[in-house]
């Protein structure tokens, strides 16, 4: 992952740790439209293959 891509990646990062914190207050008919393509986008990622879901144990 180049120097860019990293540094997006951590931007979504934040967001998507950011949102977890408020999870109580979000729902389907939450209008926050960067919140909403980021995820779009991970999803795309993961199910593309170019990201992964896992945490060093």
């Amino acid at each position: 992952m180049d120097n860019e891509a990293n540094m997006s990646f951590e931007k979504y990062k934040k967001l998507i740790n950011e949102a977890f914190e408020q999870r109580d207050q979000i729902s389907p008919r939450t209008d926050d439209d960067e919140l909403r393509e980021v995820v779009r986008y991970i999803i795309d990622e993961i199910d593309r293959g170019e990201l992964r879901v896992a945490e060093k144990v």
